[in-house]
């Protein structure tokens, strides 16, 4: 193959299209969008359990301590709702949330919304288990 053949058929691909443009850009750049693979998305999860990242603490704090107002808020009036949530991560913070919505008899459907494919299918296949009752939809079946 040769090497303009090669370019050509890496082109072809959205994924190569992006990836050559910000290599030729100056300066160089990956779309950030790449980084979430499964290394990417716990590199991210340990950033934000670092002390210097006090938003996710901040954020965790009010879901600790604020759910059932929170709560009261999502399901007023009470009718069937989505909550839709994006960049999930982990849903460490959205979980408190979540969990008091399914013991409140809520009738929703937890639509997360994240960069890492990832994320999506953990949430799918894991947090129906880890909290009964919920229902989760990946934004991919939007």
């Amino acid at each position: 193959m040769t090497t303009s053949t090669m370019t050509e058929t890496v082109q072809s691909t959205q994924f190569g299209t992006e990836i050559l443009a910000g290599l030729r850009a100056m300066p160089k750049y990956l779309p950030s969008k790449y980084f979430y693979d499964k290394a990417g998305d716990r590199i991210f999860q340990e950033i934000m359990n670092c002390d210097e990242y006090y938003l996710f603490a901040c954020e965790l704090e009010i879901f600790r301590k604020r759910t059932a107002e929170l709560a009261a808020a999502i399901m007023e009036p009470r009718s069937p709702f989505d909550l839709i949530e994006l960049g999930p991560g982990d849903c460490k913070k959205s979980a408190y949330l979540l969990r008091h919505l399914v013991l409140a008899g809520a009738g929703f459907t937890y639509i997360p919304i994240d960069i890492s494919s990832n994320v999506i299918n953990h949430l799918q296949t894991e947090f129906p288990m880890k909290i009964a009752g919920l229902t989760v939809r990946g934004h991919e079946e939007i």
